[in-house]
């Protein structure tokens, strides 16, 4: 998948401008069916780094939300001694 952030800020996936709470749907859902799913995040070189930060923080959020569903699934049938 490739999202690209424009220079003021807005993302756009699939030719499809996307708000934060969108793009967090659509990664959480692609991280839930495919859990190796690679994101290539592609910034407009006159855009501020933080748009790029952001999303960047919003990807970090959905694989995380998606170990912590994971790791519930696991505790009901397996008892996790230690945690890093």
């Amino acid at each position: 998948m490739i999202v690209n952030v424009k220079s003021d800020g807005s993302v756009v996936v699939n030719r499809r401008t996307l708000n934060e709470a969108d793009l967090t749907n659509l990664l959480k859902g692609l991280v839930q069916l495919n859990p190796d799913q690679a994101v290539v995040i592609r910034g407009d070189e006159a855009g501020a780094y933080k748009y790029i930060v952001n999303v960047l923080n919003i990807c970090s959020q959905a694989e995380r939300d998606q170990r912590r569903l994971r790791d519930r699934k696991m505790k009901s049938s397996l008892t996790i001694a230690a945690r890093c």
